[in-house]
């Protein structure tokens, strides 16, 4: 899929500190995030945009299907594998699994996030994550150098 493998959940108490922390052992991607791709070529070509949105979308379809919103889709959250032709989603830091509730939460990154989710009501979070992938597509092919 296009999402980050996590292998592995760790609890651990670093020597010398009170708390367990958790450590989570997760897919390495050598080729860095879509951000700097796209700063770095002063924008894609619409063949490479499209090739690499298909991509965010396969990723949204695999976690819509499974009722999970990200909330906070941006070029900086998708990153490439060494030979840069695959694309993962990563950060699910401010994920919601929403089969039980809808999400009410303003969060995510101010520049991408839907107009709807800044009015502090219940909003569609699938919706949501589709507007992200729209302002992702729209700085790939239109921020330019």
């Amino acid at each position: 899929s296009n999402i980050v493998d996590l292998f592995d959940v760790v609890h651990e108490r670093p020597a010398g500190k009170p708390n367990k922390q958790i450590c989570m052992i997760m897919e390495l991607l050598t080729g860095g995030e879509l951000f700097a791709e796209v700063v770095d070529k002063g924008g894609l070509s619409e063949p490479r945009a499209r090739d690499l949105f298909k991509q965010v979308l396969f990723g949204m379809a695999y976690c819509h299907a499974r009722k999970l919103v990200h909330r906070d889709i941006k070029l900086e959250n998708l990153l490439l594998t060494g030979d840069k032709q695959t694309l993962k989603i990563a950060d699910f830091g401010l994920a919601k699994d929403v089969s039980e509730s809808a999400a009410r939460t303003i969060i995510g990154t101010e520049k991408y996030v839907a107009p709807e989710m800044l009015a502090g009501a219940e909003y569609d979070g699938f919706k949501s994550d589709m507007w992200s992938c729209g302002v992702c597509l729209y700085c790939m092919t239109e921020c330019r150098t």
